[in-house]
């Protein structure tokens, strides 16, 4: 069976998404919260509404308003502070482009079908289609919070597949 369609991932692939970014960001939000290292995934992770809140946002069962509210909520964060940790938060999400890959991608048009398939968060379309313009690589784009289902669920990759034809 020749090949007909290429699919890739966004977070880690397209995206260059280093961990220790991440991990920088949370250290300077327990700093200026005054928390001890490791204080804030801990607050969080305690949290049943912060961690429904994240599973949530992952498939399209939240909004982004309700993440902040949630933030101010559970975590402690005033409103300005919550706007602040998810515009950081999505400055880390959205990493950098890979851009050798993502170049080779874009290549692999007209000659196959390419889509992706990502375990994404309420936002991330948006976002990712200002910064890297992924729609004009592939198409389709699944994204776990617009089907309500996430990877390895094998129903995201049947969405991608019937998506194709």
């Amino acid at each position: 069976m020749a090949i007909r369609a290429v699919v890739f991932d966004i977070g880690g692939v397209l995206e260059i998404t280093p961990d220790p970014q991440m991990r920088a960001m949370t250290a300077r939000w327990e700093a200026q919260l005054g928390l001890a290292p490791g204080g804030l995934d801990e607050r969080m992770a305690r949290m049943e509404r912060m961690a429904h809140l994240w599973r949530g946002g992952a498939l399209g069962q939240c909004t982004e308003a309700a993440v902040e509210k949630g933030l101010c909520e559970t975590v402690g964060l005033t409103p300005g502070q919550a706007v602040a940790y998810m515009a950081d938060m999505w400055t880390e999400y959205l990493g950098t482009l890979n851009v050798e890959l993502a170049d080779y991608f874009a290549g692999l048009r007209p000659r196959y079908q390419t889509g992706i398939i990502s375990n994404s968060f309420v936002g991330a379309r948006e976002r990712e289609q200002e910064r890297y313009h992924f729609e004009r690589m592939a198409d389709p784009i699944i994204y776990s919070h617009e089907v309500g289902v996430a990877k390895p669920d094998p129903r995201i990759y049947e969405l991608t597949r019937a998506s194709m034809n």
